[in-house]
This record gives C-alpha cells, structure tokens and sequence, in this order.
C-alpha cells in the first residue's frame, strides 16, 4: 500500500508518504526546503494560476514512491473559489479522482491535525493548540485524551497569535508575517513590565484575548480591530499613561502584553491539567520560548515537539490517515533528523571532526552540513552554522553572514551534562523550545538581553556530540552558538547546492558537507 499526505495549507506546507514495503516508516519533506521559497505552500501557485505545481506534485509522488502508482491521496479540503476554478488543480483532482480522500470538516479540522501530529509520537492526558486561527474559525483548543473539551473562536474571544502579530506591526517588525511573532519575542525583551499596567489587564483569561484580523486585499495589509475591556485593547493603556506614550512606553507595553499573554497560557492549562500530567502542547504559538519555558518550570511532564507549526500538520494527516486505514502505528526514521532532503554521500570522520574543532576553537566560522535536515524551523546539529560563543563580537560576525536584525539572539547547544553548570537547566531541551539562563560572563554571544539563551541540549551519540566534546576537549567549553544554515528570508538549506551557494556569498570560513571540507583560504 501507498499513500501520499497533502494538506495543502496557506504557509509552510509539508508532504509525507508512505509506503508499507518501508516498515511502516514515513518520509517527509517541507515545500520550502525543495524550492527555496521561505514558508512556502502549494496553494500559493494555486490561487495565482502559476503552471507548476501540478508538476510539481506529480514529480513529488514520483520522486517518493517511484511511480504516480499510489493507492491514496489524502489531501485537504479545499474551499477558495480561486482554486477550485484553477485548470491545474482541476487537472489534479481529474488524474488521482479514485485516489484522493478528502479531509472534510468538521473533523479534522486544522486543530485536531496539530493534535494527531503529535499523538503520531505518543498520546498524552492533555493535548492544548493555539495558533492564529485554524480552520472553523478556531484559535486554540483544548483535548481530553481524544476527546475535545474546550476551544476559542477569532470572533468570539479573539486570537493571541494574531495578537503578537498586532504587536509586532506596532514595532514595525519587518519580514514575513510568520516570522514576526519570533522577531516580536526577541524585541520586547529590551522593554519592562510596567506593572501599575499589568494589574489592570491581569483579570484578563483566553475568553478575553479581544483582538481579530481581516485582511485588505485592496491596500494589501492586516487591518486588526480589538474589543473594548479586553486584553489588546489599546485604549486600556492609553487611559492609563494619559499623556501620549513614547516608543520606548510602546515597547513596554509590547514586554507587558507580552508577558500576559504567557500567563494566559499557563492558567489555561492550569484549569484543567495537574502538575504531574502528561501534556502534548502544538500550533504556532508553541514556537514561543519564553511560554514554554514557563509551562515547563510548572507542568515537567510538557512535550513540544519541532514540528508544532503548520509544517507539521502533514504529520498530523498521517496520523488520520493511519486510523482511517487501521494500520500499526508509523515512524519518521531518526526524528527529528527527518526531512527527504539530499544527505551528504559519506558520514563525518572523527579525524575531520577533531579537524573542524580545531578550527572553530581558532575563531573559524563553520557551516556543517550533515545526514538529513531537521524537521522543525531550528537548527539541531545537521543544517548549522557554528562559532566559539566566547568570541567577544561574535554576534555582529554571525549578523553579517545571516543579515538579521542586531536585537535577536542567537542559540547555542550544548553538551547535556553542563546544561545546569552553563544554562541553569534542570530538564532535557534536545530540540531548543526553552530558554535558560546562561550562568557565565564569556558567553556574550549567545546571551540575550534579559541573561538567557535558546540553547539545545545534546545528550545523543552522533557526529554533533563528538564535535562539541572534541571542542571541549580543546577549550574546556561545552558551548557552541549554533544557528541554522540560511540567510535571512531564506530557508534552511535543504540541498547540498544551497549549502554551497551560501559558503560561496557569506563570510563563512568553513564548509562541512559530510566528510568533504570545502576552504575559502584555500
């Protein structure tokens, strides 16, 4: 049997197959990383009547399973007028009629697939999603086992990821509307809480969010509306400065709301969850560090997974597909590794790992290309740009290679056993979803503003951990900033020609592709 998954959703759309000649494994793939178009999706080219993506699909199904001889296509439903009259789409639908299973709402919708996404890997007592707004207008839910128990609609209580996204148009943060929020979680960090403030909006709860967006398709730009006597209405803050606010009061009110809307988060979840519970925890606001890290501290038994954004919703189709087929339960081969990306011919030696040691504890800045691609939007020790945190101006380095805005920090992994001694860590972090704070004065680099670090535990054996602990050996420091192999606007590199390309228009002194090490000096 063979099945291909397409959600075909509105950002970072992924594809997964299966084929049961496999072991019951899947392979997955992120769009962006095959076309180098950063969060890019299939109904993009649908809804502008561009020619390819019909291609596009028929070259991926071949590509994975070796033929267009699959038995099921699990694709979303599709409802834009735009595409439906598309002569691609249609030519689809025509070619895979018997194949394609449609996902029809109102189950699953979008929230149930982030929650089948990670009950893919395992079932919890809880599962909470929050994102901007998924599909029947639902912003966040909260599940029960199987069972949905409660959830928030836009037009109702509002949304908390567009929320961030409204902050982040205050600040005006540029860029791409998903990678705002991060941006946004970087910048309030330099502002303070004003706390005469807080206690105004703390009675505030997921029913009081207060915050919608439309889109003006004529001005090309979000237009947010928010209720009164709710947590974003900003008339709320305006009564309480009475004199015009400064952009330094704009930016503590950005920290304050922000702040909120943590603590939202964590007594929602306190409603219903106990401390000792086990809890799966998905949609695009789980990309935000500073919540989770709170959620953490309070619930241990917290799993977030890399996948938790859109791009993950292709395993969460896996998942209903899986059920809807009464099949075993599947795997994605050394997750989170997993992306169908081009992995280097030859593994890494540990003579050119004691190598590239060497020369990151000279100063050497290195971009390591190895096995397959994260799935996930960080960097874990495959797809990385590396450099000694100790390097004093080491963040304006890496700033000129990446071109990123000089307020966001950079991450860093570290070798497990020094995660309290370096970072005050006291859990696991393998996927860089935490923070903690950095507990030496030498890692300017990596530290933030407010004294923490985004920073990856590494306990697994591979070639990752060999370099840090051949990095240590040299230096007696655990630490390397670790940050994914792109330049700004770019995705993660998915092919080794990208890797290639990036080493050749950056300041990049080394490149690792597997066991080849490609030199500028040379």
């Amino acid at each position: 049997m063979k099945f291909i998954c397409l959600p075909l959703s509105y950002h970072d759309d992924s594809i997964c197959y299966y084929d049961d000649n496999h072991k019951h494994n899947i392979k997955y793939i992120k769009f962006e990383r095959k076309t180098q178009i950063k969060h890019d999706a299939f109904i993009d080219y649908f809804e502008k009547g561009k020619k390819y993506p019909l291609k596009e699909l028929l070259n991926i199904i071949k590509e994975y399973s070796g033929d267009e001889n699959i038995d099921y296509i699990f694709c979303s439903k599709i409802s834009i007028k735009n595409i439906l009259i598309n002569e691609d789409y249609v030519k689809f639908l025509s070619l895979f009629e018997d194949k394609i299973i449609s996902i029809q709402e109102p189950y699953p919708h979008h929230h149930d697939l982030h929650k089948l996404s990670c009950d893919f890997f395992a079932k919890s007592d809880w599962t909470f999603t929050i994102d901007g707004r998924g599909s029947l207008d639902i912003s966040w839910c909260v599940y029960k086992k199987d069972e949905l128990i409660e959830q928030g609609f836009t037009k109702q209580e509002g949304s908390i990821g567009w929320g961030i996204e409204y902050l982040a148009n205050m600040l005006n943060i540029k860029g791409h509307i998903i990678d705002q929020p991060g941006k946004l979680m970087a910048l309030q960090t330099y502002g303070k809480i004003d706390k005469e403030f807080y206690k105004i909006i703390s009675k505030f709860d997921m029913q009081n969010i207060g915050i919608t967006r439309k889109y003006d398709s004529l001005k090309k730009e979000r237009v947010f509306h928010t209720k009164q006597n709710t947590l974003f209405d900003y008339d709320l803050y305006l009564k309480h400065k009475q004199t015009p606010p400064t952009p330094r009061d704009i930016l503590d009110y950005t920290h304050t709301i922000h702040f909120a809307c943590g603590e939202v988060i964590l007594n929602l979840f306190k409603k219903y969850a106990n401390h000792n519970d086990t809890i799966n925890y998905s949609g695009g606001c789980a990309q935000n560090i500073i919540w989770n890290t709170k959620l953490k501290n309070n619930f241990p038994n917290l799993q977030i997974l890399p996948h938790c954004g859109d791009e993950g919703i292709s395993i969460g189709v896996a998942e209903y597909a899986r059920t809807y087929l009464n099949l075993p339960p599947l795997h994605i081969p050394n997750y989170p590794f997993g992306q169908s990306d081009q992995a280097p011919k030859e593994t890494v030696s540990s003579v050119t790992i004691k190598l590239v040691a060497q020369e990151l504890a000279k100063n050497k800045i290195v971009a390591w290309y190895q096995g397959s691609g994260e799935i996930g939007p960080r960097a874990l020790g495959n797809r990385s740009i590396l450099m000694d945190p100790r390097i004093q101006n080491g963040k304006d380095i890496i700033n000129s290679i990446k071109n990123r805005e000089a307020y966001r920090p950079f991450g860093a992994s570290v070798l497990s056993e020094f995660k309290k001694e370096y970072f005050d860590l006291d859990f696991e972090n393998p996927y860089m979803l935490y923070v903690g704070n950095t507990q030496k004065d030498n890692l300017e680099s990596i530290t933030h503003v407010d004294g923490t670090c985004r920073v990856q535990t590494v306990s697994k054996e591979g070639p990752f951990r060999e370099l840090l602990k051949e990095f240590h050996k040299i230096t007696e420091c655990p630490v390397l900033l670790n940050t994914s192999l792109n330049i700004s606007g770019k995705p993660i590199s998915g092919y080794l020609n990208n890797a290639i390309e990036e080493f050749k228009n950056t300041n990049i002194d080394i490149l690792v592709v597997g066991n080849e090490i490609y030199r500028r000096d040379l």
